[in-house]
């Protein structure tokens, strides 16, 4: 998610909206939503804490709307956290099942 400035996300741990005010309901109650292509989860809090433009997908992928992600009125804003280097976050791939340690005959 680091370095796009817009995601598309769809409801996470088996969830599905009928309706969009279903979805935005929950998207402003800050539950957990999958990010399509790299399957992080994300809530409103983290969104809005990255500058992410989200569009969230409902109705079995079928309909899909552009979440808020600003301060509502009444709403406290988002605690400001430490700045992580991404650089550290990132691990190095784990070796292929069974090729490791094997040599050449």
């Amino acid at each position: 998610m680091l370095g796009h400035d817009s995601i598309v996300v769809v409801p996470a741990y088996g969830r599905d909206y009928k309706s969009k005010d279903a979805a935005l309901a929950d998207w402003t109650a800050d539950k957990d939503f999958r990010e399509a292509i790299s399957s992080r989860y994300v809530n409103k809090t983290g969104a809005r804490e990255l500058g992410l433009t989200v569009t969230i997908r409902y109705d079995g992928n079928r309909r899909a709307f552009v979440a808020p992600t600003a301060v509502e009125p009444g709403e406290a804003p988002a605690p400001v956290t430490k700045k992580v280097n991404s650089k550290k976050l990132r691990r190095p791939l784990p070796p292929l099942l069974g090729l490791m340690g094997r040599t050449s005959a």
